[in-house]
């Protein structure tokens, strides 16, 4: 098996996660709030008007919160989010890891992978969930971490009928989801 860019990709466009810190959420528009509110305070100084603190530090922290929290979903409506697709483009060419050919094998254990370079085996319930579409499964072993079991590379009806029951039989169902591809 061998993952292409272009799977690469679509992982991340499909899973990707605003994991961002609270201190990226809320803090930097705290500092733009306060950076504001310190400049308002040597304006202050010059212009003598009452109230200025408070509204350019109502201002500044608006501002961090609409640069910090609302571009990047405005460049993800407008541009298809073209931040995923150059880091994934990036890690993908960089990592050449993901670019190994590599075995998969799926047992009543767990999952093993192997390749050229590494060999990795997860009991059945360190998975925490496991999404499927119409081109592969996904294990999840943490909220962004996720073997792909890429179904092209299935070679026969008896595997995919293997590989499905062993899901089922060791993944609850309530952690087994179906999504089509957008």
């Amino acid at each position: 098996m061998q993952l292409t860019l272009e799977d690469y990709i679509e992982y991340n466009q499909t899973f990707h996660r605003r994991n961002k810190s609270t201190f990226v959420k809320w803090g930097v528009p705290c500092v733009f709030g306060a950076l504001f509110g310190g400049m308002s305070i040597f304006m202050e100084n010059i212009t003598a008007k009452g109230g200025f603190i408070i509204f350019m530090t109502i201002m500044g922290f608006i501002l961090g919160l609409m640069i910090f929290r609302t571009l990047p979903f405005l460049l993800s409506i407008t541009f298809g989010n073209p931040l995923i697709i150059y880091f994934s483009k990036r890690k993908y060419k960089k990592l050449k890891s993901l670019q190994n050919e590599y075995t998969i094998i799926v047992n009543d254990s767990g999952v093993e992978t192997m390749s050229s370079e590494t060999k990795t085996f997860v009991v059945w319930n360190r998975i925490l969930k496991v999404l499927e579409n119409e081109k592969a499964y996904y294990l999840f072993i943490s909220n962004t971490v996720a073997f792909i079991l890429l179904k092209r590379y299935v070679e026969s009806m008896e595997e995919m009928v293997f590989l499905q029951t062993q899901i089922n039989k060791n993944i609850p169902s309530s952690k087994i989801k179906f999504f089509p591809l957008r």
